[in-house]
C-alpha cells in the first residue's frame, strides 16, 4: 500500500508523511475496521431472524451451494449476477459444504450445514468489507495525500450501510471493490501517459475491473462501454484518434476478458449473444414499467418475487403475450421492448419516476430492497451509534469534490481525480436507468468517502489559514449536499410518511415469515402487530399484513388438526382468528390475491371444498403462478367431486416445473377419479420418475404416496 506512485500534489497539499506515520495510520484504519465489524457481526449472528436468508439472499445461498456441489450456477442461462455465488460457492466447497446442492429453499438445507454456510458467508463478507476499506485508503492517498487517506479510511471503517449489508450472503460487499479498483487503474494509466509512457496495461486492468463488476452488478457493463467511449473521444495524452482508439480497445478488451467465460456459456445455452445474465430486459422493465411513477421497484403479479423462479415467470408471461416460444435472449428483448413502449406511451409518468430516482440518489434515506439498514439498528449496536451514513458522507463529498475542482492545476492533463469524478457520475447515471435503493446505491460509497476524506483532511489547514475562495466553494458545496439529502422527503419525492411506514412493514412481515417457519408463532404475531400499528399510525392499512396474519393462525390450527378432540376448541379459535383477518384484508381490497388464497386454504381445512375452489380461483387472478394455490385448487376440485376441473391446475403445475412430482401426481389423481385410467397411469409413471429423481437428489416428494397411486400401480 506504500510502494507505488506518490500522490498527486498541488501547492495547497501538505508534504507526504513518513513511512512510519503512514503505516501507523493504516494500522489504525485496519484495527477500527476489524473491531467494528467483529462487534457488528456478533450482533447480526444473534439476530438470526432479522438477517435470515430470504428472497435474494436465499437465492445466492442456494446458488452457492449448487456450485459447491459441482452443479453450476443454473441449469439454463444464468438470471442473476454470477461472480459472488461462484466465489462464495468455492469457499463452501473448500469447507466441505458440498452436500446441499439440490436444496430448493433454505428450509431444505440441513440445519448444521445452513448455520456453517451462513457463518462462512458473513466471514467472507467481513473480509471483503475490510478490503474495501483498505482500497478506499489507497485511492484517497494516491489522489489526495496521507491526511485524506486517514480520514477516508476511518469513514469507510465505520460506514454503517456497508456493515449492515455484510450480514446477508449477498453481493453488496463485493460490489464495493469495483469502482475503487477501476479508479486506481485509471489513475495509473493517466499518470503514465502524462509522463510519456503508454499506460496500456493499466487501461486493460481498468477494463478488467469494470468487466468483473458487470458480473456483480449488470449496470457496470454500461460503465465499461461509457469509459471506452470517453477514451476514444479523449484521444490519449496526444489528443489523436488512433491513440484514443488504442486506449478504448485496451479497456474494452479487459472488460471482455472478464466476462468472456460467462458470456460464452450463456450464449451457447441461449442460442444468441448474452452477457453475464439474461435479465437485462426484465430488470429494465421492472424498474421502468408504465405504472411505476415512484422510482422504487414495484413488483408485478406475473412474477412470484422468488428469485429462483424469476426466469420461468418472466419467460412464461413473455411467451403468453408473444404467442410463441421464446429463447432466453428473446425474453430479455421482449421485456426491454415492453418497457420502451410503455415509456413512449406514458412519458410523463416515466419522467416523474426519473425525477424521484434523482431525489433518492441524493437522499439520506436508505430505500429498502428486501431489507434496509435502519431496520437493523434495533439489533446491531454499531448501526445505532455510527454517524457515518450516506446522509453525512454525501455533503462532505460534495465539499471535497468542489475543493478538488477549485485546486486543480489549470491546463494539467486529466488524472485520477478526474477518473473518480467521471466514474462517480457515470455510475449514478446508470442507476437512473434502473432503480435507486440502498444496496444499488452502495457502490457509490467508496468514491464518495474518498472525496469526503479529502475535505476532512484539508479542514485543519482551511481553518488555520483559510483561503477565502477555497473555503467558500467547499462550504457552499457542503450546504448544497445537505439540501440535496433532504430533497426526497419533500412532497414531490416518493418518500411520504405512508411509504416509509410501508417499507418498515414489509421488513417486519418478512421477519415474521421467518419466525413462523421456525415455529415461533408468538414472535411472528408480534412483528405483524408492530407492522400493522406502524401503517395504521399513518392513516392507512395493508391487506397483505392481514393476509399474512391469517396465514400464521391457519398454520397454527392446521398443526393441531390431528391432535384429537381435546384440541378441537383451540383449532376453532385459531381458524376464527384467521377468518377475521381474511375478512379485514378483503374489506380493504376485495381483489387481493393473498387474502383470497388464505380464504381458500382455510375453507379447504374445514372441508368446504366447493367454496375453497371458488376462493382459490378468485385468488388466481392475482397470483397466477403460485404453486401452493394451484396444488390446493386441484385438490379442492378433486375432493369436491369435480375431478375434470382439476386437470387444468394440475397441468399448470406441470408447465411451471415439468420435473417436479406434484403436477404429475395431481394429474394422475384427477384422471383416476374421473375414470380416465390410461391417462392416470401415464401421469403416475411421470410422477414416480420425478419422485425417484428427487429422492436420489436427497429431496422429499412434494406429494404423499396416495392410496389411488397404489391402486393404479397394482392395476393390470
Amino acid at each position: 500500500m506504500t510502494r507505488t506512485d506518490p500522490p498527486v500534489t498541488t501547492a495547497a497539499s501538505p508534504a507526504p508523511w513518513s513511512a512510519g506515520r503512514r503505516a501507523a495510520a493504516l494500522l489504525a484504519v485496519l484495527a477500527l475496521a476489524l473491531g467494528l465489524r467483529v462487534w457488528a457481526h456478533a450482533d447480526m449472528a444473534a439476530a438470526r431472524d432479522t438477517f435470515a436468508p430470504i428472497i435474494d439472499s436465499e437465492a445466492y445461498l442456494l446458488q452457492s451451494l449448487r456450485i459447491a456441489a459441482g452443479r453450476g450456477l443454473a441449469d439454463g442461462v444464468s438470471f442473476q449476477a454470477p461472480l459472488y455465488p461462484y466465489l462464495y460457492g468455492a469457499l463452501l466447497r473448500a469447507a466441505g459444504l458440498d452436500q446441499a446442492g439440490q436444496a430448493e429453499s433454505s428450509a431444505d438445507v440441513p440445519a448444521a450445514v445452513l448455520e456453517q454456510a451462513l457463518r462462512l458467508g458473513r466471514a467472507f463478507n467481513l473480509a471483503l468489507g475490510v478490503l474495501a476499506v483498505l482500497l478506499v485508503f489507497r485511492v484517497a492517498r494516491r489522489l489526495h495525500g496521507d491526511r485524506a487517506a486517514l480520514a477516508a479510511g476511518l469513514l469507510a471503517a465505520a460506514y454503517g450501510p456497508a456493515v449492515f449489508h455484510e450480514g446477508f450472503v449477498m453481493k453488496e460487499s463485493l460490489s464495493l471493490l469495483v469502482l475503487p479498483l477501476a479508479v486506481l487503474a485509471a489513475a495509473r494509466a493517466l499518470q503514465a501517459q502524462s509522463e510519456g509512457r503508454g499506460g496500456g496495461g493499466a487501461w486493460l486492468g481498468c477494463g478488467l475491473a469494470l468487466g468483473a463488476g458487470g458480473l456483480v452488478r449488470g449496470n457496470l457493463h454500461a460503465l465499461a462501454a461509457a469509459a471506452a467511449l470517453v477514451l476514444l473521444i479523449r484521444g490519449g495524452a496526444e489528443r489523436r484518434l488512433r491513440h484514443g482508439l488504442r486506449d478504448a480497445l485496451l479497456l474494452a478488451t479487459g472488460a471482455l476478458l472478464a466476462v468472456a467465460p460467462m458470456m460464452l456459456r450463456n450464449s451457447l445455452v441461449a442460442g444468441r449473444a448474452v452477457l453475464s445474465t439474461a435479465a437485462g430486459g426484465t430488470a429494465f422493465y421492472l424498474c421502468n414499467h408504465p405504472d411505476n411513477d415512484t422510482g422504487i421497484i414495484q413488483h408485478r403479479s406475473l412474477n412470484r418475487q422468488v428469485p429462483r423462479h424469476e426466469e420461468l415467470d418472466w419467460t412464461l408471461e413473455a411467451q403468453a403475450r408473444a404467442g410463441r416460444p421464446l429463447s432466453p435472449g428473446e425474453v430479455s428483448e421482449f421485456w426491454l421492448d415492453a418497457a420502451l413502449d410503455g415509456i413512449a406511451a406514458r412519458p410523463g409518468t416515466w419522467l416523474l419516476a426519473e425525477t424521484r430516482k434523482l431525489f433518492l440518489l441524493a437522499s439520506r434515506y436508505e430505500a429498502p430492497d428486501n431489507s434496509m439498514p435502519s431496520f437493523g439498528e434495533p439489533v446491531v449496536g454499531l448501526l445505532r451509534w455510527t454517524p457515518v451514513r450516506y446522509g453525512s458522507v454525501l455533503p462532505l463529498a460534495c465539499g471535497g469534490l468542489a475543493l478538488a475542482w477549485r485546486r486543480r492545476a489549470r491546463g494539467a492533463a486529466a488524472g485520477g481525480r478526474t477518473a473518480l469524478a467521471l466514474l462517480l457520475a457515470a455510475y449514478a447515471a446508470s442507476l437512473l436507468l434502473f432503480v435507486v435503493t440502498s444496496r444499488f446505491r452502495l457502490p457509490l460509497a467508496p468514491l464518495l468517502i474518498v472525496a469526503a476524506g479529502y475535505l476532512l483532511g484539508e479542514l485543519p489547514a482551511l481553518l488555520r489559514a483559510p483561503a477565502r475562495g477555497d473555503s467558500l466553494a467547499a462550504g457552499a458545496a457542503v450546504a448544497c449536499g445537505l439540501l440535496l439529502s433532504l430533497v426526497s422527503e419533500s412532497p414531490l419525492g416518493p418518500l411520504s410518511e405512508q411509504e416509509r411506514a410501508g417499507h418498515w412493514a414489509v421488513c417486519l412481515k418478512n421477519r415474521a415469515q421467518v419466525a413462523a417457519e421456525r415455529g415461533d408463532l408468538d414472535a411472528a404475531r408480534s412483528d405483524l402487530a408492530e407492522a400493522s400499528a406502524r401503517v395504521r399510525a399513518t392513516g392507512i392499512d395493508a391487506p397483505t399484513l392481514h393476509a399474512e396474519a391469517a396465514r400464521i393462525e391457519r398454520l397454527a390450527a392446521r398443526a393441531l388438526l390431528g391432535a384429537g378432540p381435546a384440541a378441537a376448541g383451540r383449532v376453532r379459535e385459531l381458524q376464527e382468528r384467521a377468518a377475521r383477518e381474511v375478512q379485514a384484508a378483503l374489506r380493504l381490497d376485495a381483489r387481493d390475491g393473498l387474502a383470497w388464497k388464505e380464504q381458500g386454504l382455510l375453507l379447504y381445512d374445514t372441508d368446504r371444498f366447493a367454496e375453497a375452489a371458488a376462493a382459490l380461483r378468485e385468488a388466481r387472478a392475482g397470483l397466477p403462478r403460485d404453486r401452493e394455490l394451484l396444488q390446493y385448487l386441484a385438490l379442492a376440485l378433486v375432493q369436491g367431486g369435480q375431478p375434470d376441473g382439476a386437470l387444468e391446475p394440475a397441468r399448470a403445475l406441470i408447465d411451471l416445473d415439468p420435473v417436479d412430482d406434484d403436477g404429475w401426481g395431481l394429474l394422475a389423481l384427477a384422471c383416476a377419479r374421473a375414470g380416465r385410467q390410461a391417462e392416470a397411469r401415464a401421469a403416475l409413471a411421470q410422477h414416480d420418475l420425478a419422485v425417484t429423481r428427487r429422492r436420489l437428489a436427497g429431496q422429499r416428494p412434494s406429494l404423499p404416496d396416495l392410496p389411488e397411486f397404489q391402486a393404479l400401480r397394482a392395476a393390470p
